[in-house]
């Protein structure tokens, strides 16, 4: 059955404007902040200058037609210019609609909108996402040229060249899909083009299993189900959240009877937490910042023993953080496994809170 999903652009996307969207969304996903330094991006003056640019790109957003249902969606809210610097704000609803979509064994908008050609975009809407779970598939010439609309290549020459070869260079570039193409003939004369499809996070998926297979297979009594379980995991999160909730159900198996595979399915499902649980809070009284931030990095340096504490990358956002802090607020630093709360005044008591990340498990 075909699927029932496409997408339109509102209008034509350069190839700037591509770039652009293709660094703010990888920053929204790598949660870093999408701020440009103007002179870096190289917008193009032949027509505009930059806040015409900035203010036609913007504006722009996509059509997606799902289930006869029409939604449009720009891609920003708003953009803000400071100190010959930009900053986009994505649509939360195309943030949320994006990320809804985002299967990581599936395709999504992201194999989507930054395709190049409209031939691509036509052959992934009309063959290759109702194909996903099928190694290969076949298609005849005078199909091919009737959906992507290039009857005006009579040539197999050209449709090779122009055509295919173009769409399987966009597709194996902009998308998580690698295809190639194999020609069929019919009496020394080619009548159909077969596809093969190879799912590139598909492989790493595979991967993965294996690998988790091997490093814990003396816990593993369930194979089929153990597998089952990571699989459907890794189609929506990393391989370094599955590996920490497969340790945490080693630890907690006893108080599953020893069961291995109950106590991971447990915990994927519902029974593992994250919470930060204060480890220690200390009160000080600071003549200037100067003194505060010798103390707090003395005190974090013998309480706290997350290693990412003490790199360079660690260093550099808490005093960052604390340069920027203004008189009686609080900031907070985060580490993978602690989090800190830092109250500055020079008039009052200062202080520094320590929190350690913890796993808690309630049945």
């Amino acid at each position: 059955m075909k699927k029932s999903f496409r997408i339109e652009f509102s209008s034509f996307l350069t190839k700037k404007e591509r770039e652009i969207l293709k660094k703010t969304i990888d920053f929204h996903i790598n949660k870093k902040e999408n701020i440009f330094y103007i002179q870096d991006l190289g917008i193009p003056k032949i027509k505009n200058d930059e806040l015409n640019f900035f203010e036609r790109f913007y504006k722009k957003g996509i059509w997606i037609l799902e289930n006869n249902s029409k939604l449009y969606l720009n891609f920003f809210s708003h953009f803000e210019i400071k100190n010959e610097q930009v900053k986009f704000f994505l649509n939360e609803n195309f943030i949320k609609y994006f990320e809804d979509k985002k299967l990581k064994t599936d395709y999504s908008l992201y194999d989507i909108i930054f395709l190049k050609y409209f031939i691509s975009s036509q052959f992934l809407f009309e063959y290759l996402i109702n194909h996903l779970s099928d190694e290969n598939f076949t298609v005849s010439i005078n199909e091919l040229k009737r959906v992507l609309q290039v009857d005006n290549y009579s040539r197999m020459y050209d449709l090779d060249r122009y055509v295919f070869q173009t769409i399987v260079d966009d597709i194996n570039e902009n998308t998580q899909f690698n295809i190639k193409y194999e020609k069929i003939k019919t009496s020394n004369k080619v009548e159909e083009i077969k596809f093969y499809i190879e799912n590139k996070n598909f492989i790493q998926l595979k991967t993965n299993i294996k690998m988790l297979l091997f490093l814990y297979k003396k816990y593993i009594k369930n194979e089929k189900k153990f597998t089952a379980l990571i699989e459907h995991t890794l189609k929506y999160e990393d391989y370094s959240f599955l590996k920490e909730k497969i340790l945490y159900a080693i630890k907690i198996a006893p108080k599953f009877n020893f069961d291995f595979e109950s106590a991971l399915e447990f915990i994927l499902k519902k029974g593992l937490q994250e919470e930060y649980l204060l480890l220690i809070k200390t009160e000080y009284l600071v003549k200037n910042k100067f003194d505060f931030q010798k103390k707090v990095f003395k005190d974090i340096q013998n309480y706290v023993e997350d290693k990412d504490v003490f790199t360079q990358s660690f260093s550099d956002k808490l005093v960052k953080g604390m340069y920027k802090q203004a008189e009686d607020t609080a900031i907070e630093v985060f580490t993978e496994n602690t989090r800190l709360k830092i109250f500055y005044s020079s008039t009052s008591k200062s202080s520094l809170s320590i929190y350690i990340k913890k796993h808690i498990y309630r049945k």
